[in-house]
């Protein structure tokens, strides 16, 4: 359906894959309905939705893999799903209207390195849902936008180059709990102080 006048989908209940480019470059889709038995969204699969403003994930969803929304140009909020453990490159870059974003507890892969999952967006703040354990390895890498970040007491390691060149992230709290902080987590950013527990190993 990529590159066609689509302005709105319903996707049927056995539907557990949204192929890759499935919708992509739709420019005119704006109702999605996405069933709940959905469980990956393969890459660039709703890239270059423009007039798309809201999209609800099923909560069942494992699996975002690269460039998913990008270019969703008028897209204003996106919740990352519950459930959701694997997180591709760029999935909201160039959707500046998200200004913020909740990090499930079960996310703990992506696919790739190459690039974050925020790279080319403008999130300036990001929470950590409660009971998440470990920020992963280059999660925010060069998101220039992020301001803020907090982090629960469950968190216990962060990965090498998470917020490496962060330059708008002037300040962050470690929680208690964190046992280790990987290589250039905070190289290049722009931290002028930072609080940190006495039980760290860097």
């Amino acid at each position: 359906f990529g590159y066609s006048g689509l302005t709105s989908i319903n996707l049927p209940e056995n539907l557990q894959i949204i192929s890759e480019s499935l919708f992509k470059n739709c420019e005119q889709l704006t109702i999605i309905n996405i069933s709940n038995n959905v469980q990956t969204i393969e890459s660039s699969a709703f890239s270059g939705c423009i007039q798309m403003q809201n999209i609800k994930l099923p909560d069942q969803i494992v699996n975002i893999n690269n460039n998913v929304f990008e270019k969703c140009y008028n897209l204003q909020e996106l919740i990352l799903p519950k459930s959701l453990k694997y997180i591709g490159i760029e999935i909201i870059s160039g959707c500046s209207l998200i200004k913020s974003i909740i990090i499930p507890k079960n996310l703990g892969k992506r696919y790739v390195y190459s690039s974050s999952p925020f790279a080319g967006s403008s999130i300036e703040k990001v929470i950590y849902e409660e009971g998440s354990t470990i920020i992963i390895q280059g999660m925010f890498d060069s998101l220039s936008t992020l301001k803020e970040i907090i982090l629960p007491n469950s968190i216990i390691d962060i990965e090498k180059n998470s917020f490496r060149s962060c330059i708008s992230l002037t300040h962050i709290d470690i929680p208690n709990n964190v046992q280790s902080i990987g290589s250039f987590a905070f190289g290049y950013s722009g931290l002028t102080s930072i609080n940190l527990p006495e039980n760290l190993q860097i």
